[in-house]
């Protein structure tokens, strides 16, 4: 695939839309108008049709893809660095594009523009996942930022540099190592460990900070409890340094909310760290990864004003989103609270949103989350008939994505709700069941525990 055509796969129907309208020369015009309307596999058919050789068919790709991120990214520089790094399916075009600008940007900017350009690109590129991370272009954009540094800060620089390479590489080792052994790996803790001492032994905040995250983040793939006190050290300590970028410090601030939610199952501790980020940065709020958490700990807490309030500021815009993915996620955050606010109708009109939505992309996540919460509606309407005509299918469904009884726990969510519309006495004593609804009100899916547990007793309990 082209890089044009890569670049293109990754745009929403409004930004390919705007790509129509930027003016193009008459061939150009050909050129895209194939890459848009054709799939990959069509692209060389369509070029021998049109008589466009393949020299000149290469050069109007190179030119086509300038032109198309200076009309996604008009500000170019470092924000278009930004942008490609967002995708990770995008590594070629953003260490390209680095190779470009220093040679075409660089020369134009003033030393004080290089000191923000480089801060900016190197913190990109240490962000992006872990595998991409090519070290060649990280060291020379590293020289390049210390040339520009003032004197009387080079040393403190290059060694913060210096730190936040080392924890890169390190979280990469760890990450590939994890994956690839499914454990720990005490060789590994070792080193992460040794540089953890080193950290504090030259007393750099900066790189005790980047020691913590890179222990965080080995003790969370190993799913340690060891995590929590690293992520805490790490956000304690970034608080005190005026210098760490803001980006940084709300990233931290996500992770340590995000482990205690999830993994330590500490709604209250959660909610408020939440609710620390939003009001020391409150452009997190249009994040959605942190809101959609902050709503779900919400509704686990039974505080239903404050999930209204966030998911209005954060979803109601985005249910109607061009990506299918996104608008259905914003249907689903919708749903849960209609669910346990038991708005039913609309927490079913969601659910139907979802579903058509999923018909054109699927996402089976997604479409379990719709199963569940559909469910778990008929359940609390009454209509128990439908109910276990419902849960049937919606096993069967489970079956032929691959999520069998002994390798999921979505059954049991089926197991709990068909038991209670044939025996709701049994539910509610049964040790057995007891045990079930405990286990899902922990976790990644903490919240359908929190609905479990409002059919069953007859109240949310957090």
């Amino acid at each position: 695939m082209s890089l044009l055509s890569e670049y293109l796969s990754v745009l929403n129907p409004t930004e390919k839309q705007h790509l129509r309208t930027i003016p193009v020369s008459v061939r150009e015009s050909e050129v895209l108008t194939i890459m848009l309307e054709y799939d990959a596999d069509k692209h060389e058919e369509q070029r021998l049709l049109r008589g466009i050789s393949r020299g000149n068919w290469d050069k109007l790709q190179s030119v086509l893809l300038r032109k198309c991120y200076d009309a996604i990214i008009p500000q170019g520089g470092e924000k278009l660095i930004q942008h490609l790094s967002a995708r990770y399916t995008l590594s070629k075009h953003l260490f390209k594009e680095i190779a470009h600008q220093r040679t075409v940007l660089i020369p134009t900017l003033s030393s004080e523009q290089k000191n923000v350009y480089y801060q900016t690109v190197l913190r990109t590129l240490l962000s992006i996942p872990l595998f991409d991370i090519n070290e060649q272009v990280v060291r020379k954009v590293q020289r390049d930022y210390i040339a520009v540094v003032p004197a009387h800060k080079k040393n403190e620089q290059k060694s913060t540099v210096a730190s936040q390479i080392r924890s890169a590489k390190i979280s990469s080792l760890a990450s590939k190592m994890v994956l690839q052994k499914g454990r720990e790996d005490k060789k590994l803790e070792s080193v992460l460990l040794q540089e953890y001492r080193y950290a504090h032994s030259i007393t750099s905040k900066k790189a005790m900070v980047y020691a913590n995250l890179a222990l965080f983040d080995y003790y969370a793939a190993i799913e340690s409890e060891q995590q929590l006190v690293y992520i805490r050290q790490a956000a304690t300590i970034s608080k005190q340094i005026t210098s760490f970028h803001t980006l940084d410090k709300q990233q931290i601030l996500i992770k340590l909310a995000t482990a205690l939610y999830q993994v330590f199952n500490n709604f209250r501790e959660a909610c408020t760290e939440y609710e620390s980020l939003f009001t020391l940065y409150p452009e997190t709020k249009n994040n959605i990864y942190p809101a959609a958490k902050y709503i779900q700990v919400c509704l686990i807490l039974s505080r239903f004003t404050q999930a209204q309030t966030m998911l209005d500021f954060t979803f109601h815009k985005l249910l109607h989103h061009d990506k299918h993915t996104v608008a259905a996620n914003a249907a689903l955050n919708y749903a849960k609270y209609y669910t346990l606010t038991h708005q039913f109708n609309n927490a079913l009109a969601m659910v139907q949103k979802g579903m058509n939505l999923l018909k054109r992309k699927l996402y089976v996540q997604y479409e379990i989350e719709f199963r569940n919460l559909q469910t778990a509606v008929l359940v609390q309407q009454g209509d128990t008939e439908t109910a276990l005509a419902v849960i049937e299918r919606n096993q069967k469904y489970l079956r032929s994505k691959g999520f069998k009884s002994s390798n999921s726990d979505f059954h049991e969510y089926y197991i709990i709700l068909r038991d209670y519309i044939t025996n709701p006495n049994r539910v509610i004593h049964s040790a057995m069941h007891r045990a079930l609804l405990e286990k899902w009100s922990q976790g990644i899916y903490n919240v359908y525990g929190a609905i479990l547990k409002d059919i069953v007793y007859g109240s949310t309990q957090s």
